[in-house]
């Protein structure tokens, strides 16, 4: 008996001996699965991260994660410092110490500004002082008020009946000629929601809508003026206090094995920055869980699934998440005027946007865009061709977007830059409706292990990715990095 054991252990130490190694690069890949992506979207899609807005405290939690699943996977700090996170800084406006000076009559009616039960939703660029102009209550039924003959303020009911958001409706009256807008209401809540609202600062850019000086009010006494009836006001409003603000991208390098090729970078990236939230009766926290946890997400299982091959590809690889992308790429812009590390060693850009909602014909398949500019979505065909997964040209949107995300300063300093989406433009998109539950995590995966091949395509090539030379666009793109010696 003894001998016949003795003989089956030697037989199964045969067996073993024989058994081919493992695959590394398909045990990296399989590490990349759908229950992670449904764990990462539970924190950065989540309500208590409030929208995600740049700047906020709940962006920098983010970033604080980030930064700590990217030292988890043993990836170094990257730039000159070196550091994990790159500042961005950008003006932001706050709400000043003045308060808001504001006395109204109406017949033997008056009455004043009260805090408790208002708020100031827009303050104007400059002081604004009225005295003694006249105020009409209007009743808003889906058209503009007739233009004031002279400097007036309007006090309009909220909700209005035609249902507009509240800042196209103020736009309106701003283009009419009205001075400022006094919004009135009586749902206590709706006013703590404004109220948060309008205590956040927000970037003080030339791309901010320009709106009158608008107010919030729960007055019952300025609530219960018939519709076109006049009265007198006097209004002083404080403009918005400018000051420094700031962001970070963070990121992280995993260097190349080759000790030339490790000069080389191959940046994969993606904006953890969404719209914030906005204040008004329901769900207004805009949880950008497609738009984009989901690019953010893919991020990270890449970093961990390269952090854990056995050996690390030929190229450098820098895993980066963007802030600001969504009040005009100020993060991405950052990274390529204010380099921390030499834009001559970036080889190529590929970022993730929304690949969480593939459309009806989308399954098996992703699509980039500018697609046809470089050879970046052909050597990611390459690299995933085995799992007959494909990246294609999106004829609504492959050419459009690729001069609308964080891939495109990138592209304007002549790097092959494309961003990368296994999505659709659904109707969700911007809106509190972009839940994490309305998420494909099947498809999540499917994209990202398909990437993750393509992308260690890229990085293992002796030759780097090339603008399309026989594009007219490409050839100005591949000029202005010649024209800058960056390569």
């Amino acid at each position: 008996m003894a001998a016949l054991v003795l003989n089956a252990s030697l037989l199964l130490t045969h067996v073993l001996l024989r058994v081919p190694p493992s695959d590394p690069l398909a045990e990296a890949r399989n590490s990349i699965v759908s229950e992670d992506f449904e764990d990462l979207e539970a924190f950065f899609a989540s309500d208590e991260l409030r929208g995600r807005d740049t700047p906020s405290p709940e962006l920098d939690r983010a970033a604080d994660y980030l930064e700590m699943r990217f030292e988890e996977f043993g990836l170094e700090p990257w730039g000159n410092a070196p550091s994990y996170r790159q500042s961005v800084e950008f003006p932001i406006h706050v709400s000043p110490a003045g308060s808001v000076v504001m006395d109204w009559q109406r017949g033997i009616e008056h009455g004043s500004w009260e805090p408790e039960t208002s708020c100031v939703l827009w303050r104007p660029r400059q002081d604004l002082r009225l005295g003694n102009i006249s105020l009409t209550a209007w009743a808003w039924d889906g058209t503009a008020p007739p233009a004031p003959a002279e400097d007036a303020a309007i006090l309009l009911s909220w909700p209005s009946a035609a249902g507009e958001p509240w800042q196209e409706v103020v736009f309106a009256l701003g283009r009419q000629g009205w001075e400022a807008v006094i919004l009135t209401m009586s749902d206590r809540d709706l006013l703590e929601s404004a109220q948060e609202w309008s205590a956040r600062p927000r970037i003080a850019s030339e791309r901010a809508p320009r709106l009158p000086a608008t107010l919030l009010t729960t007055s019952p006494s300025l609530s219960e003026w018939p519709p076109s009836s006049k009265g007198q006001l006097q209004l002083s409003v404080p403009a918005w206090k400018v000051e420094n603000g700031s962001s970070d991208n963070v990121g992280a390098l995993l260097r190349g094995r080759d000790p030339e090729l490790a000069k080389q970078i191959l940046v994969v990236s993606a904006h953890y920055d969404h719209v914030g939230m906005g204040w008004g009766p329901g769900d207004q926290i805009f949880n950008g869980a497609d738009d984009n946890a989901s690019g953010t997400s893919a991020v990270l299982e890449l970093a961990e699934a390269f952090s854990q091959l056995e050996e690390a590809p030929r190229r450098s690889v820098l895993f980066l998440t963007f802030c600001g992308e969504e009040k005009g790429l100020l993060g991405s812009r950052e990274f390529v005027e204010n380099p921390t590390l030499p834009l001559s060693s970036v080889v190529a850009n590929v970022n993730i946007e929304m690949i969480g909602r593939p459309g009806d014909n989308d399954s098996g398949r992703g699509w980039v865009t500018g697609d046809q500019f470089s050879d970046v979505a052909e050597i990611l065909n390459a690299g995933c061709e085995s799992t007959g997964f494909e990246f294609i040209h999106n004829g609504m949107w492959s050419d459009r977007l690729f001069f609308a995300s964080d891939n495109f300063p990138l592209a304007q300093h002549g790097i092959p830059a494309h961003s990368v989406s296994g999505g659709s433009m659904h109707d969700d998109y911007h809106q509190p409706t972009d839940e994490a539950d309305r998420l494909d995590y099947e498809h999540m995966q499917e994209v990202v292990q398909a990437l993750f091949l393509g992308l260690y395509e890229m990085a293992e090539r002796p030759e780097p990715p090339r603008w399309n030379l026989n594009d007219p666009q490409a050839k100005q793109f591949a000029s202005r990095r010649a024209s800058s010696g960056s390569r």
